[in-house]
């Protein structure tokens, strides 16, 4: 559905959203600004968001989905060093048994709620990603004010 995304957009995309630029960001990651740029317009085309909007100076700022996106970026990350961690453990002999589960409510319907635009669109509301403190993350912008991004209570 979504293979054109790795890893790696997220890590590129959250580095420009957290450095507030293409510039610091290419120089954290050790990469060429038009590489960034290029991987930025093309995630966000296929993806058929906005993340962010250039002011002056080359800093930007993000959207609302922006806002989502970096919690949810960060999230994503966090689970894949999880995950290899895991696997190395596994690998060593440290973990005795591995249980493998689902979260009631994790990702599902209810991580969707309907708009309250009235046009019946479905809109994540992130109910099982953390609770309180994503939506803490969520709604608060970089510079204190509070986003447009709604239903991320658990």
């Amino acid at each position: 559905m979504y293979e054109w995304a790795e890893l790696r957009h997220f890590k590129y995309l959250l580095t420009i959203l957290e450095r507030q630029g293409f510039r610091p960001a290419a120089e954290e990651l050790r990469t060429a600004q038009p590489n960034l740029s290029v991987q930025a317009r093309q995630f966000q085309e296929n993806a058929s968001v906005r993340l962010f909007r250039k002011m002056k100076g080359g800093r930007i700022r993000p959207t609302d989905t922006g806002v989502a996106f970096k919690v949810l970026a960060k999230f994503l990350l966090e689970t894949r060093d999880e995950v290899i961690d895991a696997l190395i453990a596994i690998e060593r002999g440290e973990v005795d048994s591995v249980r493998f589960g689902w979260g009631a409510g994790w990702i599902g319907s209810s991580t969707f709620r309907r708009s309250p635009d009235g046009r019946g669109k479905r809109v994540p509301c992130f109910a099982g990603l953390g609770g309180a403190e994503v939506q803490r993350r969520a709604n608060q912008r970089e510079d204190g004010q509070e986003s447009g991004v709604r239903g991320l209570s658990p």
